[in-house]
């Protein structure tokens, strides 16, 4: 039974263009509100019956509440300058795990945090541009992955953690722009590097396989993209990509034997294209395909 579980947000932003458009500001806020709340309960026929004994049960509620703004300036008419930042306030609460007679309750827990950016783009003529950007971002826990787990008779935590970190991720790109007359072509370099990042694996201490921080993640990549219309014949566009991304386990204490490994789910080689045709101003068709390679599953790959 899982009625009682949702998720409620509501953003709002809005822009402002002062001096002429030198400056463009971006602001606004943000709230996230997720409620698990589910149990398990016996009963002779799952079809038709109400549930009578209860066999387990776990809930909680976390909630991101958000201000941001950035500001996007023309210092000279070839160079722009983006700085922002963003505050966010995170909470969990009401969590807590019940088994047929027990129910524990964890500690409501809050946490704020700051994430700035800042990027520069170089226009170096009207065809080439370079641009580098760096910032920094949180992602929180979920509320399933700290809440819904289970609990033995007497009481002790199984497959989840409630004092879960949220990642704190470090990202950096340079990228270089040509502009090619019916299009733009775009090459980046680019590099995260996430600490406590959020990974299902086994703790080799205590044998048990949950959600759990691994210490440091490290990515670095190239991508190459490009975006044309009228190709050949008027009204065909076309726009592909291809990325390759060296995705690796830096450092992780509760699994030492995942250093060096491939982080899962995220695969080596990637690649899009898609055509679009604009047959006429009300008609259009499209054709698309991507290619992913090896993905591994898990940390020991």
């Amino acid at each position: 039974v899982d009625d009682n579980s949702g998720w409620r947000t509501i953003d709002a932003k809005a822009t402002w263009r002062p001096d002429g458009g030198r400056h463009r500001l971006s602001f606004g806020v943000q709230q996230a509100r997720y409620v698990l709340d589910a149990e398990t309960r016996n009963t002779a026929d799952w079809l038709r019956a109400d549930g009578t004994t209860r066999i387990d049960a776990f809930a909680g509620t976390t909630t991101t509440r958000a201000l941001f703004a950035q500001n996007a300036m023309m210092l000279q008419p070839n160079l722009e300058l983006t700085l922002g930042g963003r505050f966010e306030q995170w909470r969990a609460s009401d969590g807590r795990l019940a088994n047929a007679t027990r129910t524990v309750a964890f500690a409501e827990r809050e946490d704020e945090f700051f994430s700035p950016k800042v990027a520069l783009r170089y226009a170096i003529n009207d065809d080439w541009a370079v641009r580098g950007a760096v910032a920094r971002a949180y992602r929180f826990p979920t509320v399933s992955e700290l809440f819904q787990g289970g609990l033995t008779s007497v009481g002790v935590l199984i497959n989840n953690d409630p004092n879960l970190k949220p990642e704190a991720i470090a990202a950096q790109e340079l990228s270089v722009e040509r502009q090619l007359g019916n299009g733009t072509f775009r090459a980046s370099l680019f590099r995260d590097v996430v600490d406590d990042a959020l990974f299902s694996q086994l703790n080799v201490a205590t044998l048990v396989t949950n959600i759990q921080n691994i210490d440091r993640v490290r990515t670095n990549g190239v991508e190459v993209a490009v975006d044309l219309v009228d190709v050949g014949v008027q009204g065909l566009d076309i726009a592909g990509s291809v990325t390759y991304a060296d995705s690796r386990i830096v450092t992780n204490a509760n699994n030492p034997a995942s250093v060096g490994k491939r982080q899962p789910g995220v695969p080596d080689w990637r690649a899009s294209v898609q055509a679009t045709w604009r047959a006429t101003d009300r008609l259009s068709a499209t054709l698309g395909a991507r290619y992913s390679g090896m993905q591994f599953a898990t940390l020991d790959n």
